[in-house]
């Protein structure tokens, strides 16, 4: 295992597409080294930490570590979030998974309060034998628009379509957080002080967010007590569509 090199890239690229079929996957219109770039060179924490593993001079492993500031209790942390882990699947089950988990944490510097991830069901047993913990799973909810028979019968019977067949009644996210004035609502938002949270301000909503056409947002000024404003996405599941919510925002975290 080894530091990261820009000649690295096509190998690391390779090595991505094996491992997960797709990569990037479920976002269209960027070319995979665009997005690699974008994700690890241009993130507003500042750019990830690399690894690869090599056998016979080839690259057949990688593991990324991109800084990311969380808050809670009024406290800003430094943390290294794992991503795009891959092992070339014909080079599983040989301790490359594990070097490159142990290696990662050789490179973190002291002021980095912990690393952590969202492992899948490949990487999670390599995670705990490295000597992780699971925290714990985050649930999802789903509100069905409609009778939820009705409307996947209706999805089936549309056939596959990309989102940009699809009619969405909303502006990209890129043209609302261009808008300053439009999201002040960001500058009166109450933090949460009881869990971890992403420390989000305008430019990592606008590097999050404002690249890529498939994140819409929509804004809802009722009063100055009840702003508010949502980021979502379309994403495929099976024959039918899900449109997701990324982020929302209201005064105060205001239930209503």
């Amino acid at each position: 295992v080894r530091a990261f090199a820009a000649e690295d890239e096509p190998g690391v690229l390779k090595v991505l597409q094996a491992a997960f079929g797709e990569w990037p996957r479920g976002v269209q219109g960027v070319a995979p080294s665009e997005f690699f770039h974008w994700k690890h060179a241009a993130g507003p924490f500042g750019p990830s930490i690399l690894l690869v593993a090599e056998a016979d001079s080839a690259v057949i492993g990688f593991a990324a570590y991109m800084p990311w500031r969380l808050r809670a209790g009024g406290e800003t942390l430094t943390t290294m979030r794992g991503v795009d882990f891959a092992v070339h699947p014909s080079h599983r089950r040989r301790g490359a998974a594990v070097a490159l988990i142990q290696a990662a944490v050789r490179h973190c510097s002291d002021d980095v309060a912990f690393i952590w991830s969202n492992p899948n069901e490949k990487i999670r047993p390599g995670s705990l034998r490295s000597g992780r913990r699971e925290v714990g799973r985050l649930p999802r909810f789903i509100r069905p628009r409609g009778p939820l028979l009705g409307t996947i019968q209706r999805a089936r019977a549309k056939g596959s379509k990309t989102p940009g067949h699809l009619r969405i009644e909303a502006e990209t996210a890129a043209e609302i957080l261009r808008d300053g004035a439009r999201t002040s609502l960001l500058a009166r938002m109450k933090q949460p002080s009881d869990r971890l949270a992403t420390a989000k301000d305008l430019d990592y909503l606008r590097w999050r967010y404002g690249r890529f056409e498939e994140y819409r947002a929509i804004r809802a000024d009722a009063g100055a007590d009840r702003d508010g404003l949502v980021i979502f996405r379309l994403r495929r599941h099976g024959s039918f569509w899900v449109s997701h919510v990324c982020e929302l925002f209201v005064e105060q975290n205001d239930p209503r």
